[in-house]
């Protein structure tokens, strides 16, 4: 048996369900997961241009990979134009969430180095929007040339 509805209903429950919905939003039934920035228990992060691969089909022309870091399953890579965030879900790991984050949204940032016998550095970026988002690095990094990259775009 096929059961029929009326038109006039289901424009309506359309409409019911699009309320404050902006165009580009996740519908609120899906369950989309972006990285949690503030979630403390964050990976550190480590060199390994494993991201750096997976991120090359989202970059724009003339868009290239400064550096690349690998926590456990997630990713962060850092371009010449932006960051991006890689989230691995699932269990498979076949699932990403891949979250732009323009260097042009950067209000403020800063960067703590390593020290001599404290081999972790720490970038905490705080964007117009998101609000601030920590990076903790460990071993190796380029911390230096990526504020020098950051500055370029903030001072102009």
């Amino acid at each position: 048996m096929v059961e029929r509805t009326n038109p006039a209903r289901q424009i309506q429950i359309h409409k019911q369900n699009a309320i404050h919905q902006h165009p580009f939003e996740t519908p609120p039934t899906q369950n989309r997961q972006m990285i949690d920035f503030n979630n403390k228990g964050f990976f550190k992060l480590k060199q390994n241009n494993e991201y750096a691969e997976r991120v090359s089909a989202l970059l724009l022309d003339g868009e290239e990979v400064v550096d690349a870091y690998k926590a456990m399953r997630d990713g962060v890579v850092f371009t010449t134009q932006r960051i991006i965030a890689v989230n691995v879900q699932g269990i498979t790991g076949s699932k990403k969430d891949f979250t732009s984050l323009p260097y042009k949204n950067i209000v403020a940032y800063s960067v703590e180095t390593s020290g001599t016998f404290d081999l972790d550095s720490e970038l905490e970026i705080y964007f117009s929007s998101l609000g601030k988002v920590k990076f903790e690095f460990t071993g190796k990094t380029s911390i230096v040339e990526i504020s020098r990259l950051i500055s370029r775009h903030l001072l102009g």
